[in-house]
């Protein structure tokens, strides 16, 4: 059954912003306001890629949320208090981060699957000619031993 893009603008609720490294340039006074605004919106996903996390960390909305960034700035957003995954995607709910530029691939395609489904992410990947590499992380299942 195919869905004009009418029927799936009205049935749609999740909205999804990006957080990109360059953006708080613009508007920097109005960006953190903005941000948490959004994060605080029922049915809202915000997505990060790269440094976008490390502006919402040091902003203080991440305090205990599961989050990647570039591998060169993990450091920083563990002292921002975010529980930092070494992973190219972090699913932690209503917040999804990416850690570097080519991890946005990843993480599209991801929110493309959780929101329309594996058949529009899949022919995304096949438009794309790009296939997702490695495995979102989310915090559920079983924890993993550690020697």
């Amino acid at each position: 059954m195919r869905t004009s893009r009418r029927d799936f603008l009205h049935r749609t609720t999740a909205v999804a912003a990006l957080a990109a490294a360059g953006a708080a340039s613009a508007q920097p006074a109005q960006t953190p306001a903005l941000l948490a605004r959004t994060m605080a919106r029922p049915g809202a996903t915000m997505a990060t890629v790269c440094g976008g996390s490390l502006i919402l960390g040091i902003a203080g909305m991440l305090k205990g949320r599961h989050a990647v960034t570039h591998h060169m700035g993990m450091a920083v957003l563990a002292a921002t208090g975010a529980t930092v995954v070494a992973a190219r995607v972090v699913d932690d709910g209503n917040f999804v981060s990416a850690g570097g530029v080519t991890s946005g691939l990843d993480l599209a395609l991801h929110l493309l699957e959780r929101t329309l489904g594996p058949r529009i992410a899949h022919a995304t990947e096949s438009l794309f000619a790009y296939e997702r590499r490695g495995t979102v992380w989310r915090p559920e299942g079983r924890e993993p031993v550690t020697a």
